[in-house]
């Protein structure tokens, strides 16, 4: 059949049932019966579709008596004496109250059309969450806006009958619908379903299978945690992984360093989990994060330059919201991998109040996998020495007992369709005991960490002018890590007596207050303001000896406390008008009790809309840290101290970043992300190793925190492709990381450890019915390492050049493969997924130390520094089941 025979019987169609519609005779005869029965009953006897608000039209009482009358003569006769009335949009027939004009004298001037606005809320159909961001264009004047965290938005119009709106949201189903002007403060519910559906008068546009969007802002991206279990990473739960996958993100560090967004350290990353800060994010020394993605309903990532509105980091932000819960209906949704399992439940209490609850627990304390003996010799390969002939069920005292656990809980309660009240809370730790008999070697360690906090959030769209939320929020982070180890090193004389101890302790409180205003001004501007008082108090402790044959190598030990708070206010206005899609600006000025000082942070956006598919984005902004985390290279990102910045010995860290870059949609479902950016940050605290000759004649090592300053530049480029059956991205970065110090490399720039030139990602999601097909690739060029060149007197040799040296380039394919199917009343999901496909050899760094004979190695005519490469890891299956229902 013909294209143009197709579009004439689709004519045909719409004519004859318009004219069927319009022949629609009613009779029937109503005496004092509430008009949303009335309209129950045509619709159930006439096939009629009606919208309405059904608690409205129930204390509206109607009577008539109809004979062979047309449905559009009984609606106004019925609605006469009401203060109602009746839109005809798409075959539905819509009920809302009369809009009356005020009454004008003719004048000679031109009188300015009224304005309406809308005022909605954009929610998942099936379950009510809210969806926050969620786009909502204006067809008929190419303006939009997008909803808040809680997924409200408002609109003005100039039309007084209807609006074309089109709403989207990642992972959704994209509908275009039409929407009449309500009268004041009334609040419209738009619906999106995962499902390929019509609903009522929406239309839906296209199937979407997207698991990553880019959205408008400068250096934003949103990921769909939906699709957690699709991409390939070690953990179906985890969310840092797939993040990993985007441009600007390294990926080759396999989550062991943290998330490195942009070269800087993971410290330097904001973790908002509705509304209190998490510190620290992982399990298993890093392998995956601690947040159960069951639990999360948007996650979305800002690389830099990021807005007024956030603060006290100075990377990036990684907002995450958690679900309010099934409005529904009750879930239950359980699983089970080769390290842990799961549980998710959800649902309502009562029709306002809403809950989820989840929580992991490893079993690795009891039953060691494959996968677990893969990740610990990766992660702590210190300890792999003490590995045997791999066991499933052990309790064999000389390996090491393991386990993590983690927890989310979210009420919350709805007292009217404009508020929200929320009471959320999160734990998850990580416990390591190890006590080898006694007998050499003997090693024992005592280690946990992790992060528990608490947050209570109250939020109200007041009217279609003014929003606010309020929160509270208190968090904890806990490092608790005793090591000792005693054993021979084997000579080629005598054995060496090697002992070294490593404690560290420390506690971080944090307690936060916010208040957030949004006021919108005309069409499409608004003000946004808020304030912050944040207090944290940190406590550390922190040991490190290493003795061989009784001699001291290295014995330090530092104790520091401190607290400090933080006093902000921020403000930032938005305008938008024509092709100046959004304008942004604004700052924060904070005062720190500890420096008795304030920190001003001017901050921008720009978003130029050159032309329908291609628009241009800037930012601009300086970025303050009040805490900061003290990098020790050599013993591993998670065993690193967290500091408050006093501006002495620890001072605030400073950043700038500027960014620049344009968003072009090509067509047939291609769009190009592309943003060049510099980023320069002053006073980062490190722990720096130095090796030296005593008077006495021995060779030790000292430890002493110095500060540098870091300067990145670089281009982040995303080519992506949407199309019915999934989603296919190519990302690549190309950028330097230079540090300078004073005291370092004789004050001359040299390459940070994770400076790479190049980094390739490319990546194809395939969902085809019941099977979802991921396939990664990932490349980064070497890392540099720091190859010590020393003379016959110990002293650095004048060819010597601070992380000169350069690991081989990093290879890596992962994938995914899941098949879902219906069960009654549930879905069962079965998984697995391969880590390192085709089993390349990675080393992730090589950090040294001395040796435990460094004085007879000199003697010997040998280096006393020894170099350990800590290798990523081979091929790693992995396998998960799911049921939810």
């Amino acid at each position: 059949m013909s294209i143009r025979v197709k579009y004439i019987s689709l004519l045909i169609f719409l004519v004859g049932y318009n004219i069927a519609l319009s022949q629609t005779r009613i009779s029937e005869t109503f005496n004092g019966k509430p008009l949303n029965k009335v309209l129950d009953l045509i619709s159930k006897n006439y096939s009629i579709k009606f919208a309405y608000d059904n608690s409205a039209l129930d204390s509206i009482v109607v009577s008539g008596s109809f004979r062979n009358e047309s449905i559009d003569d009984v609606l106004n006769l019925l609605l006469k004496k009401t203060n109602l009335e009746v839109l005809h949009i798409n075959e539905v027939y819509i009920i809302k109250k009369r809009i009356v004009l005020p009454k004008t004298e003719i004048k000679a001037e031109i009188v300015k059309p009224i304005k309406y606005r809308v005022l909605g809320i954009v929610k998942e159909k099936g379950t009510g969450e809210s969806l926050p961001y969620a786009s909502v264009a204006v067809q008929e004047t190419q303006n939009g806006t997008s909803t808040n965290t809680d997924g409200y938005f408002s609109l003005l119009s100039n039309k007084t009958d209807s609006l074309t709106l089109m709403v989207s949201y990642l992972g959704f189903q994209p509908v275009q619908l039409k929407v009449a002007p309500l009268s004041k403060n009334e609040i419209i519910t738009i619906e999106l379903n995962r499902n390929n559906t019509v609903i009522s008068d929406i239309i839906v546009i296209k199937s979407q299978h997207e698991s990553l969007a880019v959205e408008d802002e400068p250096s934003v991206y949103q990921w769909n945690s939906k699709n957690n279990a699709t991409s390939p990473c070690l953990s179906n739960l985890d969310i840092a992984a797939p993040l990993q996958l985007l441009p600007g993100i390294d990926g080759t560090t396999e989550s062991l360093s943290g998330l490195v967004v942009r070269h800087s350290p993971s410290d330097k990353n904001l973790f908002v989990y509705d509304g209190f800060t998490i510190y620290h994010i992982d399990h298993f020394f890093g392998a995956f994060t601690s947040f159960n993605s069951k639990a999360i309903k948007d996650i979305r990532i800002t690389r830099g330059g990021f807005d007024s509105h956030w603060g006290g980091r100075v990377s990036s932000v990684i907002e995450i919201t958690g679900k309010t819960g099934n409005e529904k209906k009750f879930i239950t949704d359980i699983g089970l991998d080769q390290l842990s399992s799961d549980i998710e439940l959800e649902g309502p209490i009562g029709k306002k109040t809403t809950f989820v609850f989840a929580a992991r627990r490893s079993f690795t304390d009891l039953y060691h996998s494959n996968l677990y003996y893969n990740l610990f010799e990766s992660a702590r390969s210190d300890l792999s020495l003490l590995k045997k002939v791999p066991t499933s069920f052990t309790t064999d005292p000389s390996q090491p007992g393991y386990y993590y656990y983690d927890m989310n809980a979210k009420v919350s309660f709805k007292p009217s369709s404009k508020d929200i009240i929320s009471v959320s809370g999160y734990q998850g730790y990580d416990n390591l005991n190890l006590n080898t008999p006694e007998s050499i070697p003997v090693v024992k360690e005592n280690s946990n960490w992790g992060n528990k906090g608490a947050g209570i959030r109250w939020s109200r769209q007041w009217n279609n002018v003014f929003y606010h939320n309020i929160t509270a929020g208190i968090s904890n982070y806990n490092m608790y890590y005793d090591h000792f180890d005693y054993r021979l090193r084997p000579r080629l004389i005598d054995d060496t007596i090697s002992s070294n101890k490593l404690l560290i302790n420390n506690k971080i409180n944090d307690i936060n207050l916010n208040f957030n205003g949004e006021l919108k001004i005309g069409s499409t501007n608004n003000i946004e303001f808020g304030l912050t008082e944040n207090i944290v108090s940190i406590a550390s402790q922190e040991g490190n000896s290493h003795y061989a044959l009784g001699t001291k190598i290295i014995d330090t030990l530092r104790v520091y406390d401190n607290q400090v708070s933080n006093s902000t206010f921020w403000a930032q206005g938005l305008i938008s008008s024509g092709a100046l899609k959004a304008f942004r600006f604004g700052g924060r000025i904070t005062y720190n009790d500890l420096t008795n000082k304030f920190y001003i942070e001017p901050r921008s956006q720009l978003e130029i809309q050159l032309s329908k598919k291609l628009s241009i984005k800037m930012a601009a902004g300086l970025y303050y840290q009040f805490v900061n985390r003290v990098n020790s290279y050599n013993n591993g990102s998670y065993k690193s101290i967290w500091k408050v910045s006093d501006g002495d010995r620890f001072p605030v860290v400073k950043s700038t970043h500027l960014i620049g870059g344009f968003l072009w949609d090509v067509g047939a479902g291609f769009s190009i992300d592309c943003e060049g950016y510099t980023k320069k940050t002053n006073n980062l605290s490190f722990e720096q190793s130095t090796i030296k000759k005593t008077d006495q004649g021995k060779i030790v090592e000292e430890q002493k925190v110095a500060q540098l300053n870091n300067n990145t530049f670089g281009v982040d480029v995303l080519l992506k492709k949407n199309w019915s059956k999934g989603q296919s991205w190519v990302s690549y970065s190309l950028s330097r990381s230079l540090n300078q110090s004073k005291k370092l490399n004789g004050g001359r720039e040299y390459p940070a450890l994770d400076d790479h030139l190049s980094e390739l990602k490319i990546v194809n999601v395939i969902n085809l019915k019941h099977w979802d097909f991921t396939i990664a690739w990932i490349y980064g060029s070497g890392n540099p390492w720091d190859e010590i060149l020393l003379t016959s007197l110990l002293q650095l040799s004048p060819n010597y050049e601070k992380n000169s040296a350069r690991l081989s380039p990093y290879n890596r394919i992962d994938l995914g493969l899941n098949y879902n199917f219906k069960i009654k009343n549930g879905e069962l999901k079965i998984g697995a997924k391969v880590f390192n496909l085709l089993d390349g050899a990675n080393t992730l760094s090589k950090p040294y130390q001395l040796s435990d004979t460094p004085y007879q190695d000199y003697i010997d005519g040998k280096s006393p520094i020894v170099y350990k490469e800590i290798p990523g890891m081979g091929f790693t299956p992995s396998f998960f089941i799911n049921l939810r229902f």
